[in-house]
């Protein structure tokens, strides 16, 4: 019963995936004749509804539990940068959906993203005063959340905040050319 009813619901959350993810092909060239064999349409779809769900919880403040959890964990992530992350997502779902088969590039946009991701958190926390754990969870959330706080503490305890954010446009630099 359980087997049957988990197929029902695979087969469903397929053909909705399979169904948003031919109009994303649809626009633009080069992905309109994609294989079925190299389709992430699940995957993608996870993206978007992962992305509804963090922006109903950031932008919009919705009142529930789950709610309640993703906001917290977005913005203690981030801090005021949590608000980018349903954009993110969606981006990252129309990548995949549109070029799934390229698996060098997405490494390369994975590894770029996780680079970009952490200077402009770390440079956000420096220029919103370099927040501490000790200073409270609105004064992290300001900055660059724990993100930006585990970037940018352990190099400016050593060197100092200007050469913290010099360092941080290095990354920043690396992160675009990646």
């Amino acid at each position: 019963m359980f087997g049957a009813l988990g197929r029902l619901i695979a087969r469903i959350w397929s053909t909705l995936a399979l169904i948003v993810a031919s109009l994303v092909r649809r626009v633009g060239h080069g992905a309109r004749d994609l294989d079925p064999a190299h389709r992430r349409d699940g995957v993608a779809l996870l993206l978007v509804a992962v992305a509804v769900v963090v922006a109903s919880a950031v932008w919009w403040s919705t009142d529930g539990p789950v709610a309640a959890v993703v906001g917290a964990l977005v913005m203690g992530a981030l801090g005021s940068l949590g608000w980018l992350t349903p954009l993110l997502l969606v981006v990252a779902a129309v990548r995949l959906m549109r070029h799934p088969d390229d698996e060098a590039d997405n490494g390369r946009l994975l590894i770029g993203s996780i680079a970009l991701t952490c200077a402009i958190a770390g440079l956000w926390h420096i220029a919103h005063g370099s927040a501490t754990p000790s200073d409270g969870a609105e004064a992290m959330r300001a900055g660059g959340g724990w993100l930006g706080w585990l970037v940018t503490s352990p190099v400016a305890a050593a060197v100092g905040a200007v050469v913290t954010s010099l360092l941080l446009l290095l990354v920043l630099v690396f992160g675009l050319l990646v």
